[in-house]
């Protein structure tokens, strides 16, 4: 898809099912496949997060309009931005773990990212920039715990301080607030036990729980209707039998059947966000083999108590290439519950 054009619900010819897939940027899966004559569009915003009622799926026989699989943050942020847009349908989320969030979206270091890094004129760029003024503005309103903690990005020899000031460039195409340029006098105001050349600071990047928003997005879409059935793990879909037009069945609305382990529901259109399991659920439901997930394991190591109070937020090297993975940033920064994470690693996982 382009950068340009809003993401909508695709319907393939020949069956009623969307993958929204958590790569680099967000691909479905359109070949052989046509919008719907009313599609519905939507963008993953960011939401609250308090206590939220669900269902287990044990003999569970539904039917819905949209069905979305998978309970991370994009599928509950997906589901319940298309129910407040239309809510007279009638949704689900189709969980296969015990609770929501419990892979991807619940592990990851919680920062709020202000937008510095993507290329200019991009969407992700654009959304972004977007998406942390809405999420600040969000938390605000339903009083959600976060740390404005703020990143220094800091440069430690010439090479650096030149890709530094890239990055400076690009941050501020991208419109990122309040970015600017810091001396090492600076740094150390900011962060009095770091030392560099120069630094980038950027004092609206922050901290949030996202488990605990995509939990609110749970209770929200429950609120409005939409159903949760957790350990529902999907093993496949399956087209109904087109019904003719004076019979009784439910073919032609109910199109697709999503299969669990001892479970089924039907629904008109079903969409797929299921993090590192979305290029299997791509071929579950029609896709071809690739692209495939490529999974990086990230390490993170406490900070010593003692030694808590030498940090006060988010603190990034200067990258030294274009591949962020290969030279993996050592961020520090400050939990909401108070200790200090030091991610060290990010190693790439080859699945045999």
């Amino acid at each position: 898809m382009s950068d340009h054009k809003p993401y909508c619900i695709y319907r393939p010819k020949s069956a009623s099912i969307c993958c929204l897939n958590n790569y680099t940027e967000t691909y479905a899966y359109a070949e052989k496949w046509r919008p719907t004559p009313t599609p519905i569009y939507f963008f993953v915003m960011l939401g609250p997060f308090f206590l939220y009622s669900c269902s287990s799926s044990q003999n569970v026989s539904k039917e819905y309009d949209v069905v979305v699989v998978g309970g991370g943050i994009l599928g509950m942020a997906t589901a319940r931005e298309i129910l407040l847009r239309h809510p007279y349908l009638k949704m689900a989320v189709l969980e296969k773990e015990k609770d929501l969030a419990c892979h991807q979206t619940g592990h990851n270091s919680g920062v709020i990212h202000a937008g510095i890094y993507y290329k200019p004129g991009t969407l992700k760029a654009k959304l972004c920039v977007e998406g942390l003024n809405l999420a600040y503005k969000y938390f605000d309103e339903h009083s959600i715990p976060y740390k404005k903690c703020g990143k220094l990005i800091v440069a430690t020899d010439a090479v650096e301080e030149k890709r530094l000031h890239d990055l400076n460039e690009r941050g501020m195409k991208n419109g990122v607030k309040d970015l600017q340029m810091v001396s090492a006098s600076m740094i150390k105001e900011i962060e009095p036990h770091c030392q560099g050349i120069c630094g980038l600071w950027s004092p609206h990047t922050g901290i949030v729980d996202w488990a605990e928003v995509t939990r609110s997005y749970g209770k929200d879409f429950t609120e409005r209707g939409g159903k949760i059935h957790l350990h529902f793990k999907v093993t496949s879909f399956k087209e109904a039998a087109e019904s003719s037009l004076t019979s009784k069945g439910d073919g032609n609305k109910y199109s697709v059947s999503v299969h669990g382990k001892n479970d089924v529901v039907k629904a008109s259109y079903i969409l797929t966000c299921g993090g590192l399991q979305s290029d299997h659920l791509a071929q579950m439901s029609g896709g071809k083999v690739d692209p495939k997930i490529i999974p990086f394991r990230g390490e993170y190591l406490l900070l010593n108590p003692e030694k808590q109070h030498m940090i006060k937020g988010n603190i990034y090297p200067t990258y030294h290439n274009r591949f962020q993975i290969h030279n993996f940033h050592s961020l520090v920064y400050i939990s909401l519950l108070g200790w200090m994470e030091v991610s060290g690693l990010a190693q790439m996982l080859f699945l045999l």
